[in-house]
């Protein structure tokens, strides 16, 4: 068994605000078997919502824009039930600071043009929004006061979602969106925190890592930055497994990193150069199909069980041709995103 693998290779250009780094730099990621057989989890985002403030735990989103959790009563029009969650289910009418996003509005109007519905005949904001994953959430947006850490936000605007599609909540209350959309909290946070934010996602159930906005005063000193583009694409021109470069047809610059979704995708053309590759290397084992193609009895990179692991990545459904940078690459990584300067770094010291 390999006692490590460099499953992805990142050539991290420098860009020209970087004059004294190199002209092009190469930077492995190496994952140890021994911390990829546990589960991966970061210490709760906590934030406080309303008031008086209630505490809401929610997961970071790249890859979204909407910051939602689930609202009382759970109903909207003849549809009703919300999911189970962390911490009790936020109730409006409990907070005074809470205020619907009426309809029309300036508001409701530009929400209209980031989510998928927005329902112009009632007089609040009405959206429905769905994901990658099949996952889906409706409700009213609503404006209202949100506390994370030292920081207070007045008239925040939120999705207080109050019915869902196919939507599981593990130990969470809702999402914090990321993106760079108006609705989003880097967004709505600018002006204190500058488009700014980082965050490292620890490999072991054990280990603690952390979420950060605004300018930090102490980064990585294995901190090297390129070039961040809209939908957060990076430029990602090459992929390696072990020493073995593989002969890729993707556009290159068209990764997109996004921390809410666990498993890498690749055009199917590459997806099955590196699941060929992967295989051949990994022939000495019991190849068994579960939830992803390329999953073995004591193999590499992302458990399924305590007997078959996998390795995260999946091919694009619908024959798509750009590719997603997942979080189970991202372990370790303490990552970097100055959304304003154009930039994102990566740094390679673990999650102190």
């Amino acid at each position: 068994m390999f006692d490590f693998l460099a499953l992805l290779l990142i050539l991290l250009k420098s860009s020209a605000f970087l004059s004294e780094r190199p002209k092009e730099s190469n930077h492995f990621h190496i994952v140890k078997l021994n911390s990829l057989l546990t589960a991966s989890t970061c210490s709760p985002s906590n934030k406080g919502l309303g008031t008086p403030i209630k505490e809401v735990t929610l997961v970071i989103d790249t890859g979204s824009t909407l910051i939602w959790t689930q609202c009382q009563p759970c109903k909207l029009g003849t549809l009703h039930g919300c999911a189970k969650q962390r911490h009790p289910i936020f109730d409006p009418s409990k907070s005074s600071t809470y205020s619907n996003v009426t309809c029309p509005s300036h508001t409701c109007t530009l929400a209209n043009t980031t989510l998928e519905l927005s329902n112009y005949a009632s007089s609040t904001c009405e959206y429905a929004y769905s994901y990658l994953d099949g996952m889906g959430v409706a409700g009213f947006l609503a404006k209202e006061r949100l506390s994370v850490g030292p920081d207070t936000f007045i008239d925040i605007i939120f999705g207080c979602s109050e019915v869902n599609v196919n939507l599981t909540l593990v130990d969470t209350d809702g999402i914090l969106g990321l993106d760079q959309g108006f609705l989003s909290f880097v967004e709505q946070t600018s002006k204190t925190y500058q488009k700014v934010f980082l965050y490292c996602l620890p490999s072991k159930a054990s280990e603690i890592g952390f979420l950060k906005f605004g300018k930090a005063k102490h980064v990585s000193k294995s901190l090297k930055f390129t070039e961040l583009g809209a939908g957060y694409v990076i430029p990602l021109v090459e992929i390696k497994l072990g020493n073995t470069k593989l002969p890729i047809t993707f556009k290159k610059g068209a990764a997109s990193i996004d921390s809410g979704s666990s498993i890498s995708t690749l055009p199917s053309k590459d997806y099955i150069t590196l699941r060929d590759a992967y295989r051949k290397a990994m022939s000495h084992y019991e190849l068994v199909f579960d939830i992803l193609d390329t999953c073995y009895h004591v193999g590499i990179v992302f458990p399924v069980n305590s007997s078959v692991v996998c390795l995260p990545f999946a091919e694009i459904p619908g024959g798509g041709d750009y590719v997603l940078f997942g979080n189970a690459q991202q372990k370790t990584l303490e990552i970097v995103y100055d959304v304003a300067g154009g930039k994102i770094g990566f740094g390679y010291e673990g999650c102190r």
